[in-house]
């Protein structure tokens, strides 16, 4: 049989701390690995507004469209053949998102979905498989508005919730500890069930604290608990300037620790594996190359 030829797609993960474009090779069928040929952040902060005002207001939604534009003119110049692009929590809650959604679209030229927390975490789960763990895997996605928790074993999801904890919303203020509770809740009882192996963090704290400790992919809670310790006296200057982190990373990683680590402690687990192809952008990716409803938009 002729081999199949590789597809080039882009996947556009609006989250409400940044917005991601990956553009990446993958041979479609129902297992696709993926070759990275582009990958760009662009930290918006979408929730910021969102979650302060209820909405994403004119002057970010501006910003967004040139962004999706920018974004359409890299997939189109690497000769993406489809595009498909997402959005989460901020565009979930704001009250103008469906005009935002349709200005985004128009700048684009493809959809801009947005997508609820279960699709969201199920689109998430998607890209588990690319870390190559064994057993049940544990998938958690700390994002600024939101966290989704799979649990997946050999490509099957057995499990999924979305919580209303991110990094971004912490920054107002509001300690959510009422959500923290439902998400401890949720793990447990769904751990009598399905018991994972290991967890797996994904988003942009976990991978810059992962090559923080030299990018060894396994992460254990009591480093990360001492990291949280001599992060939070720290100033948001000093954090920079001792870590080198930009100013959207530093004040929203000590958030980012505590998600975590309140997730290691109700899953009774004492590490957190990081892999580099995780996220919600590969899964958007992978949707495409598995065909999902004719996903994303052909250029």
């Amino acid at each position: 049989m002729p081999k199949e030829k590789t597809r080039r797609c882009g996947g556009i993960d609006i989250g409400s701390n940044a917005i991601r474009l990956l553009i990446a090779d993958g041979v479609p069928g129902d297992s696709p690995d993926l070759t990275e040929r582009l990958a760009v952040r662009m930290p918006l902060r979408l929730g910021a507004a969102v979650f302060a005002n209820g909405e994403i207001g004119e002057k970010i939604g501006l910003r967004l469209e040139h962004v999706m534009a920018g974004f359409a003119s890299l997939a189109r110049a690497l000769d993406t053949v489809q595009l498909r692009a997402c959005a989460t929590s901020a565009f979930r809650e704001a009250g103008d998102g469906t005009a935002r959604a349709a200005a985004a679209t128009a700048a684009l030229g493809a959809p801009v979905e947005v997508l609820n927390g279960i699709e969201e975490a199920k689109m998430m789960a998607r890209s588990a498989r690319l870390a190559g763990l064994e057993g049940k895997v544990a998938l958690i996605d700390v994002g600024g508005g939101s966290t989704e928790i799979s649990i997946v074993e050999h490509e099957r999801t057995l499990a999924v919730e979305t919580f209303r904890v991110g990094t971004v919303r912490l920054l107002g203020g509001d300690r959510l500890d009422d959500e923290f509770a439902r998400m401890h809740a949720w793990i447990g009882e769904t751990s009598q069930q399905h018991q994972p192996d290991c967890l797996l963090g994904s988003g942009g704290n976990i991978r810059f604290i992962n090559r923080m400790f030299g990018g060894n992919q396994t992460l254990a809670a009591g480093r990360l608990r001492q990291l949280r310790a001599d992060l939070e006296p720290m100033s948001i200057e000093q954090r920079i300037g001792k870590y080198a982190m930009r100013a959207d990373r530093a004040d929203t990683i000590t958030g980012a620790l505590r998600i975590f680590l309140s997730a290691l402690e109700a899953f009774e687990l004492d590490s957190i594996a990081v892999r580099p192809k995780v996220g919600l952008a590969e899964g958007i990716v992978i949707s495409m190359l598995t065909g999902e409803n004719d996903a994303g938009k052909s250029l």
